[in-house]
């Protein structure tokens, strides 16, 4: 009888749990399931299986894609003329035009468009060679659905991106603290983004080597004084205006052996210490003799740095833009870096390792490459600022 009982036991035990396995592999599958339906493949299935109110949707992912396809091929955004067409099964059908030099390959653009189309879920419907070879005509969208058509035309008048194409320099901030996955997120960014590191910090040598490893440009992110007090931290104290020069240039001797692999220098705080003409020649006079770059962060309008850099033979470089300061309007300020870069030719800007603002900046890299607009890295944008 006891025997019985506890076989009844285990019986019920392994039915436990195998229903608590099944109830796991539904949770798994449920959660698969509605990430898929976010997705834009999820989207698009839902819409060719009857559920019209998905068409906006799904025509946004495509268009996504469609410009991203075009970006990729070197046509810039603000020769792409889109244009409202007529309505369709579902809704409004947008006519997309481009034109790429003569000597562009329109079956290489076709194919970097078919899988770009089929990477987000949709399909390339048709395609059309017209004019002799000179024009192709597609029609994009899903298995039951025209989302977009598109002409693209060779012209005379048309350029692609090219090494003269407007160029953006981002600076990343405050690495050191960390040696986690947002900081191996940020090193991993496909574009060419500088990496500022604090020296003297528990993983700054660390970093410094992934990102070297990675092909970022590294700065020694030098903390120097601001106006409010505030003390030291980590292994390399800030330049204060109370320093001596023997002092100041012993602080940056430092700073930069802790930094391994750096092509330059930029201030963390430092809105009292770059104010100061005196501090500024003695760091800056470091900077010189170990050849590297100094990038103004401009924490101060009253900072000294780009100017005394200047006048000792250096590149002037200084930020134009804060991205991502706190309760700012992010992408906004990275439209008008942007629009600065298109208008001028180039600009600067800096922003901090967080996860939202990692998000932002690979929002901005399309719109970039949409627009036209090249990322650099600090070295390649002070030649550019020299050339101008």
């Amino acid at each position: 009888m006891a025997g019985k009982k506890r076989k009844t036991k285990k019986q019920i035990g392994n039915r436990l749990k195998v229903l608590a396995g099944a109830l796991s592999l539904l949770v798994i599958i449920a959660f698969g399931t509605a990430r898929f339906f976010n997705s834009a493949g999820g989207r698009i299935f839902l819409l060719d299986t009857g559920f019209g109110g998905k068409y906006e949707m799904v025509q946004k992912d495509i268009g996504a894609a469609l410009l991203g396809a075009l970006g990729k091929c070197g046509i810039r955004r603000d020769t792409i003329e889109i244009i409202p067409g007529e309505s369709g099964k579902s809704g409004r059908i947008y006519l997309v035009k481009a034109k790429v030099p003569h000597e562009s390959s329109l079956i290489n653009i076709n194919n970097t468009i078919d899988k770009e189309i089929e990477r987000c879920g949709g399909r390339v419907r048709s395609c059309y060679e017209r004019n002799s070879g000179k024009k192709i005509e597609m029609e994009i969208g899903t298995r039951s659905r025209v989302t977009h058509r598109c002409i693209i035309v060779k012209s005379s008048k048309a350029v692609l991106i090219s090494e003269k194409s407007p160029a953006v320099a981002v600076v990343v901030d405050d690495f050191g603290f960390f040696n986690n996955k947002l900081a191996r997120d940020f090193i991993a960014v496909k574009a060419s983004i500088t990496i500022a590191v604090i020296p003297g910090l528990k993983y700054s040598d660390a970093i410094c080597r992934l990102a070297g490893g990675a092909g970022k440009d590294i700065l020694c992110h030098l903390p120097m004084e601001p106006e409010q007090e505030v003390a030291d931290f980590g292994k390399i104290p800030f330049v204060r205006v109370s320093m001596s020069d023997k002092k100041i240039k012993s602080v940056v001797e430092k700073a930069l052996a802790a930094t391994p692999g750096i092509i330059g220098v930029n201030n963390h705080m430092g809105s009292k210490a770059t104010a100061d003409s005196r501090v500024m020649k003695a760091v800056l006079g470091v900077c010189r003799k170990h050849n590297l770059l100094f990038f103004d962060s401009l924490t101060s309008p009253a900072s000294v740095a780009s100017e005394i850099a200047s006048t000792m033979g250096m590149p002037p470089l200084r930020n134009d833009f804060f991205l991502d300061n706190s309760g700012d309007d992010v992408r906004r300020n990275m439209r008008e870096m942007m629009d600065t870069a298109s208008r001028r030719g180039w600009a600067l800007g800096i922003m901090h390792v967080k996860r939202e603002s990692l998000e932002d900046l690979e929002w901005m890299i399309k719109e970039a490459e949409k627009r036209g607009i090249r990322f650099v890295n600090l070295r390649e944008l002070s030649i550019l600022i020299e050339e101008s």
